[in-house]
C-alpha cells in the first residue's frame, strides 16, 4: 500500500522529474494523495484530453495498491501531443528512482488493460532493486533529494 506522505508525493522534485521526462514538451501527471484524492501537475493549460486522463486515473490506483513497495507512483502523459505514457516511481523517501514509459501508437496504449502496465512496473521495480543490490551504495553515496538534502559532493 502507498505509505508516502503527501508532501513527498507532490514534491518539487517530482515536478522537475516530470518536466525532464517531457524533454521541454507538454507534461501532465497525476498522483494519488493520502486521502485518495487525485492531484494533477502540468506545465501547459491544455491537458492530454479526457480519454488519456481517465486512463491515467484508472491505472494510478492499481499501481499504488499492487506495487507501491513503500513508495508512490505518478502516472501521466508527456511529449508532443501528450503521446508518451509515463509512470514514475518514488521511493519511501520521496525520491524518484525510475520511470516506465511507453510511446507506442496511442491507440495501442489505450487498448491495453491497465493491468498490463502494472506488470511492467513490477518488472521495472525488480530490475531496479537488483541493480541497487549490485551497486551496493554506501550511505555517503546516497541522499534524500526530495527532502532537500544536498548531494554528498556539495556538502
Amino acid at each position: 500500500m502507498n505509505q508516502l506522505p503527501d508532501e513527498l508525493r507532490a514534491s518539487p522534485a517530482l515536478s522537475r522529474r516530470l518536466f525532464l521526462e517531457a524533454d521541454e514538451g507538454a507534461a501532465w501527471a497525476m498522483i494519488e494523495l493520502e486521502n485518495g484524492n487525485l492531484h494533477v501537475a502540468h506545465n501547459r493549460e491544455d491537458g492530454p484530453g479526457l480519454f488519456k486522463e481517465s486512463y491515467a486515473a484508472s491505472l494510478l490506483p492499481l499501481l499504488n495498491r499492487n506495487c507501491s513497495y513503500g513508495g508512490s507512483w505518478a502516472v501521466g502523459w508527456c511529449g508532443p501531443d501528450y503521446g508518451k505514457l509515463i509512470m514514475i516511481w518514488s521511493d519511501h523517501d520521496g525520491d524518484q528512482q525510475f520511470t516506465v514509459e511507453d510511446d507506442e501508437r496511442i491507440e495501442l496504449i489505450l487498448e491495453c488493460d491497465p493491468l498490463h502496465f502494472v506488470g511492467q512496473c513490477h518488472e521495472a521495480y525488480e530490475m531496479w532493486k537488483k541493480n541497487v543490490q549490485i551497486i551496493d551504495p554506501n550511505p555517503e553515496q546516497t541522499y534524500k533529494r526530495a527532502q532537500g538534502e544536498r548531494r554528498p559532493s556539495e556538502r
